[in-house]
């Protein structure tokens, strides 16, 4: 989806709104962060009082949205 995005958005923008799409908002669009969004959202916003392991089970991404590093995330044991 990244990739897709990457490639077509600039195109997208021009023809809906007429002008080129700024490199500032093209960056952020492409390379969105939702863990910390979704870690702001029950921390700040909903103001949850969850313990670190639940709130690392919303943690989705594997990656930060700016990592170029694109090889696949392979499972690794855990000791609990």
């Amino acid at each position: 989806m990244i990739d897709w995005l990457e490639n077509n958005i600039t195109a997208i923008y021009s023809g809906v709104y007429g002008k080129s799409l700024p490199d500032d908002v093209a960056r952020d669009l492409i390379h969105f962060e939702g863990n910390a969004q979704g870690l702001r959202l029950i921390h700040s916003l909903l103001q949850l009082n969850l313990t670190y392991t639940q709130a690392s089970g919303i943690m989705k991404y594997t990656r930060c949205g700016k990592d170029q590093n694109r090889t696949k995330v392979t499972m690794i044991n855990l000791a609990i």
